[in-house]
């Protein structure tokens, strides 16, 4: 009844909406193109200008090629010699593309607390069909996804239609503010997209700015959580021990319950990962363990994690 006396017209002013946030937007948004040897494109995807000579993308649209070209929505080409720097975060997806030149149109970027579950997200990005950029909506959610590294929030979806190609699509809020960028979509489900969160890329921004990438400690093992949890009885014991990793040098063993990392009392692997995760080759950590009814104290040093294709954000992995 509203909608047939009203003389608004509530669909062109949602179009206007939108319309707004691509010419806000649009300027930063910058298709990244993979090269073959040949010159030949291999794959298509997209990034955004997070500073003025800063590119924002997912890691597997850059991978491990340097035969880049990005594309501005004003026709430029930048070829990889105008490239200072790719740093990427295989862990968390993320990359980052430093030019040697500036001045490029950089976005707002949104609080990550101010997200809400229905909200609209617009995906402003780029494909082989269409001139300038691909504009997609749909309503955000949250995930349980991620989460598990320390620099790798639980991720976002974006119910929507999306390309084959979205690697690395932004998107944005009402305001024209970022909200993440889409890293892919969940197998079987053909338009719910999972997006990595502006939190989670402003937090590896700012680690990777020191190095240039970030290296997580690894100690090599498996480990389960044991026990019945409605009686507070768990208990983490280690279940496979990596033969020549530092947990297999210092004298570990599958059985053995894990009682305290470094004096203090641990309660689930997920804080033994993060943990681990957080702490720099080399450091040394000491295990208290129990093994058959005797305490042990092992001392282990950490090594650099191994990246364990096709296992990105994979619980059942080693720590």
């Amino acid at each position: 009844f509203v909608f047939s006396c009203s003389k608004e017209n509530y669909l062109s002013k949602f179009e206007e909406g939108v319309e707004q946030v691509l010419d806000k937007v649009s300027p930063s948004i910058v298709a990244i193109m993979v090269r073959d040897a040949n010159g030949k494109t291999k794959k298509i995807g997209s990034g955004v200008v997070i500073s003025d000579n800063m590119i924002l993308t997912t890691e597997n649209s850059v991978g491990s090629d340097n035969n880049l070209t990005i594309k501005l929505q004003n026709g430029k080409e930048l070829n990889s010699e105008q490239i200072d720097l790719i740093c990427s975060d295989y862990e968390t997806n993320i990359s980052f593309i430093k030019l040697k030149t500036g001045g490029l149109p950089k976005v707002e970027l949104a609080d990550n607390n101010d997200i809400k579950v229905g909200s609209m997200g617009i995906a402003v990005g780029n494909t082989f069909y269409s001139k300038g950029v691909k504009v997609s909506w749909g309503t955000i959610g949250r995930s349980w996804i991620g989460g598990e590294d320390p620099y790798d929030e639980a991720l976002l979806t974006l119910d929507a239609i999306l390309g084959s190609d979205a690697g690395g699509t932004p998107v944005f809020n009402n305001s024209g503010q970022l909200i993440g960028i889409v890293e892919g979509k969940i197998e079987g489900e053909e338009n719910l997209a999972l997006i990595l969160p502006v939190s989670t890329c402003q937090k590896v921004q700012q680690a990777i700015e020191k190095e240039g990438y970030i290296d997580r400690g690894w100690i090599g093992v498996y480990i389960d959580l044991i026990g019945e949890k409605n009686k507070k009885e768990l208990q983490m014991k280690v279940s496979q021990v990596i033969g020549m990793s530092p947990a297999f040098k210092s004298g570990v063993q599958a059985g053995d319950l894990i009682i305290r990392l470094n004096g203090k009392k641990i309660n689930h692997p997920l804080q033994v990962r993060k943990l681990i995760s957080m702490s720099e080759p080399g450091t040394k950590l000491k295990f208290t363990l129990n093994r058959d009814g005797r305490i042990l104290e092992k001392e282990l040093r950490v090594e650099p994690a191994p990246r364990l294709i096709g296992l990105r954000r994979c619980s059942n992995r080693s720590i």
